[in-house]
Order: structure tokens, then sequence, then C-alpha cells
């Protein structure tokens, strides 16, 4: 609560400002008061405020530029040296790699990442679930749907797909690996893999499930580009 509540001068303008009595425009009968509001084109307040009170003028913007140059300098203090202590959006970091990573796979995970943060750490429900906002039901429905595929749908398939792959790599390598060289091994696994028939069905069959899942990521991510801009809080 404040103790002392700012007033001001009832006038928009310069010429009304200027026909109020000295009371409605001062306060301690030196301090001039600011008008309510500024009418475009209204008067120069501070051409009259610099002639008519030389040295409170000039005091008063003196500190409005001290202030000014204060909350810049904290601006900037803020962004180059609170934020690289302790950056934001660190789901987007984690996803990141330091090593060089192609911008297919950055790019789709920085986006998997975002909408799975926004609806765990960021949303708040109740703008989705106003009654008068039946769009906004909609959007969250959809956002929720991209996000259950992307956390669980998605891992499902990547695991299954991965045990595929675990089985062929298998029915592939020799029993006597251990004594083969590098080059004789991935020689064994993607050359002479046709001579086994039940390699190369495992094999058809992790392909199909890259290519099916391939094709799922691209459509709920394209999904979630329709909705983009609700993803915010």
């Amino acid at each position: 609560m404040k103790i002392f509540k700012k007033k001001y001068a009832k006038a928009n303008n310069l010429k009304d400002y200027k026909s109020l009595p000295e009371n409605e425009r001062e306060i301690f009968g030196f301090w001039y008061l600011q008008p309510e509001s500024y009418l475009l084109g209204g008067g120069d307040f501070d051409e009259y405020w610099a002639k008519k009170y030389p040295v409170q003028y000039r005091i008063r913007e003196f500190f409005i530029d001290c202030s000014i140059k204060w909350s810049i300098f904290k601006m900037n203090w803020h962004d180059k040296v609170v934020c690289r202590l302790n950056p934001r959006n660190q789901w987007a970091r984690k996803v990141i790699p330091r090593t060089y990573t192609d911008k297919d796979v950055i790019i789709e995970d920085i986006i998997i990442a975002a909408v799975i943060d926004f609806v765990e750490n960021e949303v708040n429900r109740e703008t989705f679930m106003s009654e008068e906002n039946k769009h906004l039901h909609k959007v969250w429905e959809e956002i929720t749907d991209i996000y259950t595929f992307f956390k669980v749908d998605l891992e499902k398939m990547q695991l299954a797909h991965e045990c595929v792959m675990d089985k062929w790599i298998k029915s592939v390598t020799p029993h006597d690996q251990e004594e083969k060289s590098g080059r004789s091994l991935i020689n064994s696994i993607f050359v002479e893999r046709t001579k086994s028939p039940k390699s190369d069905h495992l094999f058809l069959k992790s392909q199909i499930m890259q290519a099916e899942m391939d094709d799922q990521i691209s459509s709920y991510l394209k999904r979630l580009i329709e909705v983009r801009r609700h993803l915010w809080s």
C-alpha cells in the first residue's frame, strides 16, 4: 500500500494547464504537477516547465535520465551476466549437442522438446479452459494430442524399431565376430546380409518401421506448426 499517492494536474494540454489555479498544478507552492494525460499537439510542457521552473526542471530531468540509464544498465547486466551464468531455455540447451549435428535432427529435436516443455512446465491450462472460447478447447486438445505422441507413442515406436534392429544385427553378425577385424565385421553385416532370408525380412521390416515413424513425426510437426502461436504463457 502506497502512503503517498502521486497527484496529477487535471489537464491534458498546455493551455488548460496554465489556466489552472496554482494550488491545482503545484504542491507545496513550488513543485509542479504533471498532467493526467498528454493530448497530441496540446503544447510543449517541457519548454514551459524549463522557463517557469528552470532549476527544478533540470534537477527532475537529471534524475529521470539517471533512472532510465539505471534501468538500461540493469537490463544489460541481466542479459549479459545473469543469463550467461544462469541461461534461460534450459530445455533447448539439453537437446542441442555440443558436437556437430545435422540441421534436420536439430530442428526435429528442438520442436519436440519445445512442446513437451510447454505442456509440462509452462502452460497455464486455465488459459485454454475458457467456456466462452470453444476454439481454445480444440487448440488444447490438438496440443495435448501432439504432446502425447511425442512423449509416449513415439518412444514406443522407437523402442520397437530398436528391438527389430537388434534382432537384425544379431542375425547377420557371425559368432566368431571377436576374431574378425572391424572391416570384416562391417562387411558381414551390410554386404553379406542378403545371404539370409531371415535377416532380409528383419532389415526390410526395420526400414518400413523407420519410414512410418518418419511420416508420423512429419505429420505431427506440421500439426504443431499450425498451433504454434498458442505456445506461449
